[in-house]
């Protein structure tokens, strides 16, 4: 339709499958299009070791990669990082009386039976608590 209005013809709608059939308006593709004179032509079709693109420098070496050269250089740089991290002199900590007094707790002694309902007195338990050498009850439970 658009064909004709450039070429200064005005159809109806039944003549335009007339005029379609005289005219044809498809677009040039493929090989027709690279022949023809209007077609764009790459540098890729004249020159076959021709490449897009930028090069990115030196090739990287597959023994390196296949070796696991690279994990190797890099584990090794971290450790120099970290032994040199060690070797730094550190902040001593100025303690307080009150971190000084926390550091140290006196240990529970449990000497008293453990506490029981006044109608569970009776009742013998299932469980047995065992003492170590220390005096001290041990929380493994052995049974009865």
């Amino acid at each position: 339709m658009l064909l004709s209005i450039s070429m200064g013809i005005a159809l109806i709608f039944t003549q335009i499958s007339d005029f379609r059939r005289d005219h044809d308006a498809r677009l040039k593709g493929g090989h027709e299009r690279i022949n023809s004179i209007h077609g764009m032509q790459l540098p890729s079709s004249q020159d076959p070791l021709f490449s897009y693109g930028i090069k990115s420098g030196d090739r990287v070496p597959m023994d390196s990669l296949l070796t696991n050269q690279y994990l190797k250089d890099y584990l090794a740089v971290q450790e120099s990082k970290q032994e040199n991290h060690q070797s730094r002199k550190h902040i001593p900590v100025m303690h307080t009386k009150a971190s000084l007094g926390h550091r140290f707790v006196e240990p529970v002694s449990v000497e008293s039976e453990p506490f029981k309902l006044k109608k569970f007195l009776r009742v013998p338990p299932r469980l047995k608590m065992t003492s170590n050498a220390g005096g001290q009850t041990d929380r493994g439970y052995t049974e009865n």
